[in-house]
């Protein structure tokens, strides 16, 4: 699978876009400038309140189509999960996308339960159409595998961590 079979799929699902997000960090190069500017206590630069994904998500809203997403994370928060939770997704909820934040403890592993896929990053369309991502150990996005011999797996995971969540706004009013 390539990177742009992914792309095609937020223009083809029908019903719903699943994404769980497990690395403390990612290097993400549109992301440099204002992770800077978000470090030094600047304001956010224009275009970081219109991005081309807050519109991705308004449309499948108004099409009747879900997109959510769980977000692992650890205490001591990381600098990037911060600028997440201040820059990236109060914005991505505005636009229609359903984020839950699933906080593990400083020490805990990802839950025991019988499916690995807990541990990967995906995304899971329709409940049928499984990409694992792949990242190197800086968190730099490497590649994407089609997982969707194993979708009904990813799912029971997704279900389990929907479940474990709480909503961004809960989440975000604690911390």
């Amino acid at each position: 699978m390539k990177p742009e079979d992914l792309g095609q799929l937020f223009k083809t699902f029908r019903h719903s876009a699943f994404r769980l997000e497990t690395l403390p960090a990612y290097a993400v190069d549109e992301e440099a400038e204002s992770f800077r500017a978000w470090k030094e206590g600047q304001p956010p630069p224009p275009w970081q309140l219109d991005r081309d994904w807050c519109r991705l998500v308004a449309e499948a809203k108004a099409a009747g189509k879900r997109m959510h997403r769980v977000r692992v994370v650890r205490r001591p928060l990381s600098d990037y999960v911060r600028f997440e939770l201040d820059w990236g997704y109060p914005q991505n909820v505005e636009a229609g996308e359903d984020i839950r934040i699933l906080e593990l403890g400083r020490d805990d592993q990802m839950p025991a339960i019988p499916e690995p896929e807990l541990g990967y990053d995906y995304w899971c369309f329709d409940g049928l159409t499984v990409v694992r991502l792949e990242y190197d150990g800086a968190g730099r996005f490497v590649g994407v595998v089609g997982a969707s011999e194993h979708a009904s797996r990813f799912v029971v995971c997704q279900d389990y961590v929907l479940r474990l969540a709480v909503p961004f706004s809960d989440y975000r009013s604690q911390v």
